[in-house]
């Protein structure tokens, strides 16, 4: 969160990330069993417990806050198939969590392995260059960078092309991830998931 708020205080626009959507999944992260879904009500308490959070250190007034819901409602049924399709199940199962469970016969639910696409399509709807956060979620990072290029085309016909900017190195958190623009020009945006 301090790294954002430099970024802030640099001039950089951030955009502070709710997971509401990812939520209603249920976060399997260091989980040993299917972990149940969030309802609306518990999700909306949680936003606004990360919002009060989130404000002790950023500045509300040059923060924008988004839901994950925006771009993950809108992918429909076809969109859930073409994310999928991005990605596969041995590369789910190097996550730590869900190769233990498999390894000892537990169950995973298909669900499951949407979370992590999930928030992997954030570093797409937001055009992620560059995301921060804490260790435990690198590897949802890491599944983000692998889905872009697969979306890179549709990314270029709209209005803020992929392609004007150079990747970076990123890390992520379940809560936390950061994004900046390389283009010297427009200011960098930062992003924070929860």
């Amino acid at each position: 969160m301090r790294k954002m708020k430099h970024f802030q205080d640099l001039g950089h626009r951030v955009v502070f990330v709710i997971g509401d959507f990812t939520g209603m999944i249920g976060d399997p992260t260091g989980k040993s069993k299917t972990r149940p879904p969030l309802t609306r009500e518990q999700i909306e308490a949680n936003a606004e417990t990360y919002k009060k959070q989130a404000f002790k250190i950023l500045d509300p007034v040059k923060t924008e806050v988004r839901f994950t819901s925006e771009w993950l409602r809108a992918l429909g049924s076809d969109g859930w198939i073409r994310l999928a399709a991005k990605y596969n199940v041995a590369r789910m199962l190097e996550r730590r969590e869900f190769r233990q469970r498999y390894e000892a016969g537990q169950p995973i639910g298909v669900h499951e392995f949407l979370y992590p696409l999930a928030q992997a399509y954030d570093s797409v709807a937001l055009e992620a260059d560059v995301e921060l956060g804490a260790p435990t979620s690198s590897s949802t990072s890491n599944v983000g960078r692998d889905i872009m290029p697969g979306f890179a085309s549709s990314l270029r016909s709209s209005s803020r092309p992929l392609s004007s900017r150079a990747p970076t190195a990123s890390r992520r958190c379940r809560r936390a991830s950061e994004t900046t623009s390389a283009s010297p020009r427009r200011p960098r945006r930062c992003t924070r998931s929860c």
